[in-house]
């Protein structure tokens, strides 16, 4: 239960740090897809945020879990 715990904070955790990361990517650069664009702002931000997210949020959800696990792992063997 501490594995599956550990793994889903630091897991989430990760997620929101990867959507925060783009929304501040977008507020100072603008955002161009295919057909679509924005001009920099908070528009551009959740723009960045909602595009890369859908497509990072698994890889982060994985590697954040990762992390999580190996950190209980840690805790738990160096008590």
């Amino acid at each position: 239960m501490q594995y599956l715990q550990g793994a889903l904070k630091w897991g989430f955790g990760a997620i929101v740090a990867l959507l925060i990361g783009c929304f501040n990517y977008g507020l100072f650069n603008r955002f161009v897809f295919l057909h679509g664009a924005a001009p920099a702002g908070i528009e551009s931000g959740l723009a960045y945020a909602m595009f890369f997210g859908m497509i990072g949020s698994p890889f982060a959800l994985l590697i954040g879990a990762l992390v999580g696990v190996a950190t209980v792992w840690w805790r738990k063997r160096h008590q």
